[in-house]
């Protein structure tokens, strides 16, 4: 099952203020923090995913930046 912006989703399902913000859900591939996720709103003020946090947050300043976080997620779609 694919789910569209699916860290993003995990994340306003825990914190329902982030709905209609620009968030940006950051990874740390190989010791570099880098964006994996982003919300509508991020992706209309220009940031996308692959680029690396500094970039994003010049980009928007406004980024509400949250780390990758998946085991919150997984509980609910668990067999």
């Amino acid at each position: 099952m694919l789910v569209p912006n699916f860290r993003r989703v995990c994340e306003a399902r825990r914190n329902p203020g982030l709905n209609g913000r620009p968030v940006a859900v950051v990874g740390n591939p190989v010791g570099r923090r880098v964006v994996v996720d982003i919300s509508p709103e991020s992706r209309a003020g220009g940031v996308r995913v692959g680029i690396g946090l500094r970039e994003a947050q010049a980009i928007g300043p406004g980024l509400t930046v949250l780390p990758a976080n998946h085991r919150p997620c997984w509980g609910p779609w668990k067999p």
